[in-house]
């Protein structure tokens, strides 16, 4: 029994023992589940420049590689920039421009990150060696001879953008003739023998005369051709020194009041769907600072719509594009703008390739351009292109 007894504690000192160093050995790790991957919270900015960038929060899981793509945001409305940039712009402060100044008074480039400084200038010419040496960023003016032969010198710029036109129709261009004449000079036949007075030779007048001419088989040398500006052109006809000019408002409306002419016919007879202004822009702001450059002509054509809306459809804020013309260009009676024939502008943005072409053309042959240059190769459609992509096409 004893010898029983002694067995039956050794067996149970093995298992007490065996209980005792499982007991003390190190628990296996238990697998923690893996939680759901959360998106990151997005606080996406554009940088200076326009180029997008996004943080996310800290100790925020990456989302899996699987998560399925965002949509593609609205094109209505563009991200607050980061920063303001420095714009300086060339102007001749003048309605065909009016959608620009409406945009600065309205803070329209501010929403951009652009800050305008405009610069005055009497002519597209004058801008054309600060443009290309990147002083000036971006200007507008009218086509003419003295843009193309800088361009075949050598000069870069780029017309980036259309300002105005005339399409068939407008009262912002007429001649304007004599009232003593009126019934005498009927049709462009008449026009033999005539003393007319235009801006320049080398620009839109002289191409509106020549092709006016041409409608009865004439030429400059059947006229006698006067330079005058515009404010002159109006002396001119009251003290009989013209017999008919090519007008632009404000001015015919200031000679008509002024009772020293009536109009005559409109100029876009002979000119329908001309591209009158341009903007030239400098090769740094359409190379390095792309981005400001298109931000700067969503700016731009939200302001040539507003003021089409209001000359064009007899809505939107009258009271506002009115100001920001009587504040920045010589038209100071508000009056006068109930009575003047609007500029078109160019809502959509786009340069008229073809009809720049059609111009250079002409002063090529009367020997105004030396050599042609590349048109398509001078445009550049590109920021009217993300603008209406961004806006939508103004009809």
């Amino acid at each position: 029994m004893a010898r029983n007894t002694r067995w039956l504690s050794f067996l149970f000192l093995v298992v007490l023992s065996a209980s005792l160093l499982v007991a003390c050995a190190p628990q296996a790790a238990v697998p923690t589940p893996t939680p759901i991957a959360k998106a990151p919270v997005s606080t996406s900015q554009p940088a200076a420049g326009g180029t997008t960038t996004s943080a996310t929060s800290a100790g925020t899981a990456k989302p899996a590689a699987t998560t399925a793509a965002s949509p593609k945001p609205a094109t209505t409305a563009a991200a607050a920039p980061a920063k303001t940039t420095n714009i300086k712009v060339g102007h001749l402060a003048v309605s065909s421009v009016g959608g620009l100044y409406y945009a600065m008074e309205k803070g329209l480039f501010a929403q951009e990150g652009i800050n305008i400084e405009l610069v005055s200038f009497k002519s597209i010419t004058e801008m054309i060696a600060p443009l290309s040496k990147g002083e000036l960023d971006i200007g507008h003016g009218s086509v003419a001879a003295g843009l193309f032969n800088a361009v075949s010198r050598g000069v870069d710029a780029k017309i980036v953008g259309g300002t105005s036109e005339l399409p068939p129709g407008n009262k912002y261009a007429v001649w304007l003739i004599r009232k003593d004449l009126v019934g005498q000079v009927k049709d462009y036949s008449d026009l033999k023998g005539k003393k007319i007075a235009i801006s320049s030779m080398g620009g839109l007048g002289e191409v509106a005369l020549a092709k006016a001419l041409a409608k009865a088989n004439l030429t400059m040398s059947s006229v006698e051709v006067v330079q005058l500006g515009f404010p002159d052109m109006i002396v001119a006809l009251g003290n009989n020194s013209v017999d008919l000019a090519y007008g632009l408002e404000p001015y015919i409306t200031t000679a008509l009041e002024k009772g020293v002419a009536a109009p005559w016919k409109d100029i876009s007879e002979v000119i329908p769907n001309y591209q009158i202004g341009i903007w030239l822009a400098s090769p740094q702001f359409v190379g390095p600072n792309r981005e400001v450059a298109k931000r700067w002509m969503v700016a731009w054509l939200k302001g040539a719509r507003e003021y089409t809306d209001v000359f064009f459809k007899n809505k939107g804020d009258k009271a506002g594009v009115v100001a920001s013309l009587i504040k920045y260009t010589s038209i100071k009676d508000p009056a006068l703008y109930d009575k003047m024939g609007p500029v078109s502008l160019s809502f959509n943005g786009y340069v008229m390739n073809q009809n720049i072409s059609e111009q250079q053309d002409y002063y090529s042959s009367v020997g105004g351009v030396q050599s042609k240059v590349n048109i398509d190769a001078l445009v550049d459609n590109g920021l009217a292109d993300y603008a209406v992509q961004l806006l939508g096409k103004y009809q």
